[in-house]
Parts: structure tokens; C-alpha cells; sequence
């Protein structure tokens, strides 16, 4: 009986561990372009939430990324640096 309270107990505990949490995602994005004269343009921390998703699934939607966007002679670049809470 011992046994299956135990086993019980550990089994009820890896459950738990491997559930889907409520995790949050906060980010700093940069925006710079070519235009002579003009300035990067860094936001304040954006957060976002995430909810009903594994702890690897996460951190793979929070990372940074980089985009870069090309029209004829202007260049942006919108760098979102990401971490996960």
C-alpha cells in the first residue's frame, strides 16, 4: 500500500512539473534605418503573455529576431530582443 501512495505522490508531481504554465515574454524592440540624419528608435519593454504552453515550446516563441525590410534605397532593420520571465 505504501508502494502505491508513493508512486502516487511522484506521479502527481511529474504531472505538475510538466504542465502547460501561464510564462511571460518581454521585449525591447530597436528600429534604425539608413536615412542620413536619422536616429534608432528603441521602445520601452513590451510583455506579452503566453498561456497554455511547455516551458520548451516558450522559449522557442521568445528569442530575439531580427527583421530587415528593403524599399529601393531605404533600409529598415527591427531588431526584437526577447527574454523569457
Amino acid at each position: 500500500m505504501k508502494k502505491i501512495a508513493i508512486l502516487s505522490i511522484v506521479f502527481v508531481g511529474l504531472a505538475f512539473a510538466a504542465c502547460k504554465k501561464e510564462r511571460e515574454c518581454e521585449c525591447t524592440e530597436t528600429t534604425s534605418n539608413n536615412v542620413p540624419g536619422s536616429i534608432s528608435n528603441t521602445d520601452p519593454v513590451v510583455k506579452y503573455e503566453i498561456r497554455e504552453i511547455k516551458g520548451s515550446e516558450a522559449k522557442t516563441w521568445c528569442q530575439k529576431s531580427t527583421v530587415v525590410t528593403t524599399t529601393g534605397t531605404f533600409v529598415s532593420t527591427v531588431v526584437d530582443d526577447c527574454k523569457l520571465k
